[in-house]
């Protein structure tokens, strides 16, 4: 159990504050299943379970790591296929079956099994340690979350909406020839103030969100690329400046879609969208990449887009007593990949999931955004119009090699504050939240300087 379940605990453990335990469980149900089934038939041709057991074990090598014996094997033969390479295992497998079934002793299968459950739960103890801190912290982090909560009234309410890789709209004209003039137009008809050259300092999601949470330039791409930063960076952005500062003006604070990524509870309880590396690979996928099973692996899109519309729905049936001191954190994986929806929110190939060369992808699923956004702050001001808007993403797309690294940071900017001007032209991300926090609550933030992709510089 634990050797065959290896790769998913592997993953799990050192992405727990990335990935739902349900997502962990899922690939692991799978294998259980697989290498259980022949395990109990191995028993019954072997007879005899620690020569079953052994056999079994050098299956599951085999089977775990099919893809990199594939790759390796391609090398030499480029044009054998994963076909091929399945029945040499097979063939192979039939052999060491004959062998542990004829050849090895009892006394030798049973040290052996002896030295292997040994070994498997060394690494299982090796891989639970790290994690064991994280849980207790995040037990306490809900035990204090527990606290009754002092909402002050005559406040405005605040909601910070962040579409994740949705690009500025210089980025759309330079790289998918689209002008984005009419979302645009639309937003300033909603007395939206809009920046259209601001840029963020990197153009990691983890990376902007925490330095924007804390208003300030703490992290860096290099940081943001380090393993070892995962936690730092994720404790940082859960227990932030920003929700100091707006628990101490009395503030409700609430969340919806990436909640957990802040530290919060899902309002629209849509289920956590399972979270994805740059390339849009998530953990099942990793899990199952250099298995015997991936090939028959396919992403199920159809979760995200009934995720996204349950967000949607929920957002655009959103409406809280004006000036009702409440901040609505809003994060959507959106744009960004998987690829699952086109501009007029009907399916794509799950296939296409991941397809960059094809800019109609992109494309759609941001044009699919633009109108989400829209809906979603035009029902907002018809039932607020006292409260305030910042309406951003993080940064701009970032799946094409032709994408310039500074072009990534771009990102869209566009604030309503209570209907009235306000001036947001080229700041970024945590000098805009400076600004509005300035104005809402007379505070004296300065606006610091941004530094794309280079070492950060503290205020």
């Amino acid at each position: 159990m634990v050797m065959a379940n290896y790769p998913a605990f592997f993953l799990y453990t050192q992405n727990a504050n990335e990935v739902s335990f349900l997502s962990a469980v899922n690939p692991s149900v799978v294998l259980t299943f697989f290498y259980g089934i022949i395990f109990l038939t191995s028993i019954c041709l072997i007879k005899d379970f620690f020569r079953a057991s052994l056999f079994v074990f050098v299956l599951i090598i085999l089977g775990n790591h099919f893809k990199i014996g594939l790759d390796i094997v391609k090398l030499v033969f480029t044009n054998i296929k994963y076909w091929h390479m399945l029945s040499l295992v097979i063939l192979f497998s039939v052999l060491i079956f004959d062998v542990f079934k004829r050849k090895i002793t009892d006394e030798l299968s049973q040290s052996a099994v002896l030295i292997l459950i040994i070994v498997a739960n060394f690494y299982l103890f090796v891989n639970l340690v790290p994690l064991v801190p994280y849980l207790l912290k995040e037990n306490m982090r809900e035990n204090i979350g527990q606290e009754e909560i002092v909402v002050s009234m005559e406040k405005p309410n605040i909601y910070y909406l962040v579409f994740d890789e949705y690009s500025s709209n210089e980025f759309m004209k330079k790289y998918y020839n689209y002008d984005n003039s009419e979302l645009i137009s639309a937003l300033e008809h909603l007395n939206f103030n809009i920046s259209l050259s601001s840029s963020n300092e990197a153009s990691l999601t983890a990376v902007c969100m925490t330095n924007i949470m804390n208003l300030d330039y703490i992290f860096d791409m290099d940081d943001g690329n380090d393993r070892n930063m995962n936690d730092v960076i994720t404790r940082k952005r859960k227990d932030n400046k920003l929700f100091q500062i707006l628990n101490n003006f009395g503030y409700h604070i609430m969340a919806v879609g990436e909640a957990d990524f802040y530290g919060l509870e899902d309002l629209s309880q849509s289920g956590a969208l399972e979270k994805s590396t740059i390339d849009g690979r998530t953990y099942t996928e990793l899990v199952f990449s250099k298995t015997f099973l991936y090939p028959f692996y396919t992403e199920d899109t159809t979760l995200k887009l009934q995720n996204i519309e349950k967000i949607r729905n929920y957002m655009n049936h959103l409406c809280l007593t004006p000036n009702s001191g409440n901040f609505v954190l809003f994060h959507i994986e959106l744009p960004h990949t998987a690829f699952v929806v086109d501009q007029h929110g009907k399916t794509i190939a799950a296939e296409n999931r991941l397809n960059w060369e094809d800019p109609k992808y992109y494309l759609g699923q941001y044009q699919y955004a633009s109108g989400m956004m829209l809906d979603i702050v035009s029902h907002i001001i018809e039932n607020d119009q006292d409260s305030i808007l910042i309406l951003c993403s993080d940064h701009s797309a970032r799946g094409c090699t032709e994408f310039l690294d500074l072009d990534k940071c771009q990102i869209f900017n566009t604030v309503y504050f209570q209907g009235e001007p306000f001036d947001i032209e080229g700041l970024s991300g945590i000098n805009t939240l400076r600004k509005v926090l300035n104005r809402t609550f007379a505070m004296d933030f300065e606006m610091i300087e941004s530094f794309p992709l280079e070492p950060v510089r503290s205020n």
